[in-house]
């Protein structure tokens, strides 16, 4: 299975994500709603966007990775495309093998059409 997005939906979906530094548990701030059918709806925390909803006696403050950084997934972006695409192309190309190609453009709401 080949999951893709656009370059651009990529960059804002993981330039959106947030950790809960003390569970480790994951958020994205970004809402992606374009004319060719993204549509993404934030993963928000139940009650402020800003910290863990797991922790309400001790607020943890959400925080971003590191490496969510548009240079950084750029360029991670681009190590996908010399090193990856070439290795996916050839399976696309054997005649005795499947790739099945997902483009997730409504993000968790895809979910049901993996099953």
């Amino acid at each position: 299975m080949n999951f893709f997005n656009r370059d651009e939906v990529l960059l804002e979906k993981l330039m959106g994500r947030r950790i809960c530094p003390h569970c480790n548990k994951g958020f994205n701030v970004a809402e992606i709603n374009t004319e060719d059918g993204y549509m993404m709806t934030p993963l928000l925390p139940k009650y402020d966007v800003e910290y863990c909803d797991e922790h309400l006696d001790i607020p943890t403050k959400l925080i971003r990775r590191k490496d969510d950084r548009e240079d950084i997934i750029m360029e991670r972006l681009n190590l996908y495309k010399e090193k990856t695409l070439p290795i996916l192309e050839y399976y696309h190309d054997h005649e005795h093998t499947v790739v099945i190609d997902l483009e997730t453009k409504k993000g968790k709401a895809d979910y049901p059409i993996l099953k």
